[in-house]
């Protein structure tokens, strides 16, 4: 995955621009560890007795809540890098 930043980031969404002044990383470490315990809350559920729609959705939580953190980390690198500026 690519992270891509608009030449005019005066288009930036809110959560965007709130990664875009977080350098000193706080923002982004509250938001990763937020999916982390998201993910981590939905793997136990998938180890218990549960109906195939409940065991999938805990399944999707899991999945997502990788991909968001992993979003969040990419974009805040993209924009806090030395060629970013």
């Amino acid at each position: 995955m690519t992270v891509m930043l608009p030449a005019d980031q005066s288009q930036l969404g809110d959560l965007a621009r709130r990664l875009r002044e977080d350098s000193s990383g706080t923002l982004r470490t509250e938001y990763d560890q937020f999916f982390l315990d998201c993910r981590a809350a939905a793997e136990r559920h998938t180890h218990e007795p549960l109906a195939p729609d409940d065991f999938a959705a805990h399944s999707i939580v899991v999945e997502a809540a990788t991909v968001s953190s992993e979003v969040i980390r990419m974009i805040w690198d993209a924009m806090h890098s030395p060629r970013s500026g």
